[in-house]
């Protein structure tokens, strides 16, 4: 065999997901790339499940919190209601990435 033809049998090996050099692999196989890609999928449902957790509780609580935390007690419940603006989906996914980022152990 030539230099040009093991290169590119090494190359094409290396490519359909057999990432070992050598002869000896010892078995198993190492695909790297699916095991990322699985746990960059899970990673982005659980961001999504705990976005959509943040939201509801969010537009729930807060009007309450805000009505409580009115000191002067001018403000009546309907109104805070009223004048209280929701957050959305993309804004509650910036607070996760947020709180993720501000208190992780890393």
């Amino acid at each position: 065999m030539s230099i040009q033809s093991e290169l590119v049998s090494l190359i094409t090996s290396f490519v359909q997901g057999n990432r070992s050099t050598s002869s000896m692999n010892g078995g198993g196989t190492n695909n790297k790339l699916g095991s990322f890609l699985y746990l960059l999928v899970i990673f982005l449902i659980l961001l999504l499940i705990k976005s959509y957790i943040v939201q509801v509780a969010y537009n729930h609580i807060m009007p309450t919190l805000i009505y409580s935390v009115d000191v002067k007690g001018q403000m009546k419940y309907e109104e805070i209601r009223n004048n209280f603006r929701p957050i959305t989906y993309v804004e509650a996914i910036l607070v996760v990435i947020l709180f993720n980022m501000l208190f992780s152990k890393i």
